[in-house]
């Protein structure tokens, strides 16, 4: 799941969550090119 920054900002617990979506999405941008 996508998180809102501001979420995030108040839910310090979930950031892990979001790193781990931003770098399957980078790793799929990056299999892309």
């Amino acid at each position: 799941p996508t998180l809102h920054p501001a979420y995030l900002l108040r839910t310090p617990s979930h950031k892990k969550l979001a790193w781990r979506d931003f770098l399957e999405v980078k790793a799929k941008l990056r299999a892309l090119t």
